[in-house]
């Protein structure tokens, strides 16, 4: 039972007269996992239980991944349009469905935001390229671009190789302290 809960559990074994045994877990017992991820995170616990949770004795990578998950997911579809559709969708959908559903709508939402931003960026809305349009300031930024021998997609290229070697060290490292907590600092070296 969750620490939280183990004082009104006690209380209603012995209220029902029930013999029990109380033991700390260790890390051979297969225990349940209670994740506890509060505002942003929580929505993104869908996505760590299509893979696996973590063990008892194991770091919750729920928080470390999403901000990387929403990211990564704006980055690959990259459309303002879509982006602007899926907000919409969801924040209808968060008012229709069950209560069981309403994380996968707010899931949905904060997808939908980074795929506007990385729209916004990278200049698309529904297939259309903003660069190439006479939008004032898409104008502009593509007049500098032109100026300083670059265009938008050189630009995109190399942040998706930066932010790719940062998710890797940052897994690099999330690795090591995981294996810290689990085995000591001596197996993670």
């Amino acid at each position: 039972v969750p620490e939280d809960r183990e004082e009104s559990l006690n209380a209603f074994l012995d209220k029902e007269s029930v013999v029990y045994i109380r033991s700390e877990a260790s890390n051979e017992d297969n225990i349940p996992i209670l994740l506890k991820n509060k505002g942003f995170f929580n929505k993104f616990e869908i996505i760590g239980e299509l893979y696996s949770l973590p063990t008892y004795s194991e770091l919750d990578l729920t928080p470390f991944f999403a901000p990387f998950y929403a990211l990564f997911f704006g980055f690959c579809l990259g459309d303002a349009g879509y982006g602007i559709l899926m907000v919409l969708a969801a924040l209808i959908a968060k008012r229709k469905i069950n209560k069981e559903l309403k994380p996968v709508a707010s899931l949905i939402f904060y997808l939908g935001l980074s795929t506007i931003l990385f729209g916004l960026f990278g200049g698309t809305f529904f297939g259309i390229g903003l660069y190439d349009t006479n939008l004032p300031v898409y104008r502009t930024i593509q007049q500098y671009l032109i100026s300083e021998g670059t265009d938008i997609n050189s630009i995109l290229f190399k942040l998706s190789l930066i932010l790719g070697g940062i998710h890797i060290l940052f897994g690099l490292i999330l690795k090591a302290v995981n294996e810290t907590m689990q085995f000591g600092w001596k197996v993670a070296l």
